[in-house]
């Protein structure tokens, strides 16, 4: 059965005057021990039996990546925007000696609103000497595909020289 507000704070009460588990559950008997032991556990850590919004939940696995560990990585990403998820997880095990895997990167990232997508779109915005190059290498490209007959349609050849250059892996 679910405890009602009006309960918690009966319990708050009698955890204050310094009442065990055992106890509270002799005058709330419809309590299940599990409850009880965790409103106890809240109001040793929080001072109140209800647990705040902000608090960290630890339930799960403890992460590999410290805080640390994700604040050199996303400094790192500000730094050199065209890594691969493998050259963070090698860049990784080089500077802190852990191992992890390419999805917990990519939970990373995730989490950090970050995506190979969102970085390309960054750094094109972010030096424009480096986007005007890129620019006039496009349009070089161009002229010599138009000039040589290569391609009937200028604007295709467009499309397929920006996802081309957008990735390495291509």
């Amino acid at each position: 059965m679910k405890l009602s507000d009006h309960d918690k704070k009966l319990i708050e009460a009698m955890f204050i005057d310094d009442c065990t588990v055992p106890n509270v559950q002799k005058v709330f008997p419809q309590a299940h021990r599990s409850s009880l032991s965790l409103l106890k556990r809240n109001f040793d850590c929080f001072g109140t039996v209800w647990e705040p919004n902000n608090a960290k939940k630890t339930r799960g696995r403890h992460s590999k990546i410290k805080p640390y560990m994700h604040e050199w990585l996303i400094d790192l990403l500000a730094f050199r925007n065209d890594l691969w998820q493998e050259e963070l997880v090698f860049e990784l095990w080089c500077q802190f000696d852990i191992t992890v895997d390419r999805s917990t990167i990519s939970r990373l990232l995730k989490n950090a609103s970050l995506s190979n997508k969102v970085n390309t779109r960054i750094a094109s915005r972010r030096d424009p000497v480096q986007q005007g190059v890129y620019q006039e290498h496009l349009a070089e490209l161009m002229r010599e595909g138009i000039a040589g007959g290569a391609v009937d349609d200028p604007v295709d050849m467009l499309l397929y020289l920006d996802e081309s250059a957008a990735s390495e892996k291509v």
